[in-house]
């Protein structure tokens, strides 16, 4: 019953929350489209997605927390393929999954609720179905958890693939700016320094991208359209082009995009297809 209120009051606040693009008068006048055009049952076996990558058609996810460390393939009308062993892995939190453009699937065990993990880390899956483990820390992070509420920002939940490198964004209940990291995917171990910092005011949950450099960042009940910087920008900064409120989604964990559509998945088993047209 807790939990059931907690999901409404979520799904109110969407409503009245205002937008981050709303003030920007430039933004105002953008052209993109976001339509719902379905709403499918996920298998059974996925009771807590918490991140969706598509590979030749088909739709890869995994559970949350504590959950079995495989990958369920199903297809876009919720059909369940088959699961697949991710081995010598563990699913201590599992928050999100991206691919590369040489098909390498690279799954964050990056979830950090409580500020005080020392295990942080992502498997890469390569095109031969090797495993291996890419370790990481935050070289700003001195405090297991930090003492101070605003500096408890080293959760993540949202992780994609850009020009070589992985893109990491904080998700913080406190802190007034989400922090991104860059790391080098080839690097068996990385101490991360922040890339940049925005205020965006959102939960980000999950992160996609639908273009060379436009992505889209989901938060509870909201899509943001952004564009990222180049790498080589000495003052780089995301540019919020467009909001699209998802009211009464529920809990939404992950976003992908394929093919002109935006697919949406929550904890309770429903996914979302958007169309997204320029």
């Amino acid at each position: 019953m807790i939990l059931k209120l907690a999901y409404w009051i979520l799904s109110l606040q969407t409503l009245f929350k205002p937008c981050p693009c709303k003030t920007n008068e430039d933004n105002a006048k953008t052209k993109i489209r976001i339509k719902h055009i379905e709403t499918v049952q996920l298998p059974r076996c996925i009771n807590e997605s918490s991140g969706l990558i598509i590979l030749n058609d088909t739709i890869y996810s995994h559970n949350d927390s504590g959950g079995l460390p495989y990958l369920y393939r199903f297809s876009k009308s919720g059909q369940l393929y088959d699961s697949i062993e991710v081995k010598t892995a563990k699913n201590v939190d599992w928050e999100e999954i991206s691919k590369d453009e040489k098909g390498n699937i690279f799954i964050g065990d990056f979830g950090n609720n409580y500020n005080e993990r020392h295990n942080l880390c992502i498997y890469k899956i390569d095109t031969s179905k090797q495993v291996s483990k890419i370790k990481f820390s935050y070289s700003n992070q001195t405090e297991f958890p930090p003492i101070k509420r605003k500096e408890k920002n080293f959760d993540c939940e949202a992780m994609l693939c850009f020009q070589g490198n992985l893109v990491l964004f904080s998700k913080s209940k406190t802190a007034k700016k989400e922090l991104v990291y860059l790391l080098n995917p080839n690097e068996n171990t990385s101490s991360l320094k922040p890339w940049f910092h925005f205020k965006l005011h959102e939960r980000v949950t999950s992160v996609t991208a639908i273009s060379d450099n436009r992505i889209a960042i989901l938060s509870y009940g909201k899509l943001i359209i952004c564009k990222l910087p180049d790498l080589t920008d000495s003052n780089p900064k995301i540019q919020i082009i467009l909001c699209k409120k998802l009211p009464f989604a529920r809990q939404c964990e992950a976003v992908a995009y394929d093919s002109g559509k935006i697919f949406v998945s929550n904890e309770q088993g429903k996914l979302f297809i958007y169309t997204i047209t320029y």
